[in-house]
């Protein structure tokens, strides 16, 4: 379950660089627009879009990689910390929601509902593979224990 987590994790950093190098391509063609409106009006003061909130996928894919790190140097605490991985999971699928509701429309065109929706893929995805991961975990328990 570990590589999963790695491979999860690392496309969600993915996901969160892509949409803020979108998000800062798009900003800086709205600064030019800005700037040409300031020169018909000087009263516009162009500004900058912060594009931070972009790298939240990116976030949530450094914890997934931190948890399987974690695993990877202390095998004894693989059943907590994958737990703690599943539910990072099911906070980045709630998360991904989150660009949906605050533009109140499910606008494809947007980059924003556009990573959200897969910030909210890659995270399903993975803690459907969790769950996996501990039906079987639990049926080895359950045969080990039986023996």
């Amino acid at each position: 379950m570990t590589n999963q987590t790695v491979i999860c994790g690392l496309a969600l950093i993915v996901i969160g660089i892509y949409g803020y190098l979108n998000g800062q391509l798009s900003a800086d063609e709205d600064y030019a627009k800005q700037v040409e409106a300031q020169k018909l009006d000087s009263t516009i003061e162009p500004k900058m879009k912060d594009m931070k909130t972009a790298l939240i996928p990116a976030v949530f894919g450094g914890l997934l990689i931190v948890c399987a790190v974690v695993v990877i140097a202390k095998p004894t605490l693989r059943k907590h910390v994958m737990h703690v991985a599943a539910m990072i999971g099911v906070l980045g699928v709630i998360g991904g929601f989150v660009p949906i509701i605050r533009s109140g429309d499910f606008d494809f065109g947007k980059a924003a509902v556009r990573n959200g929706v897969l910030m909210s893929i890659v995270c399903a995805v993975f803690i459907y593979l969790c769950v996996q991961s501990f039906i079987e975990a639990r049926k080895a328990r359950d045969t080990s224990a039986a023996v």
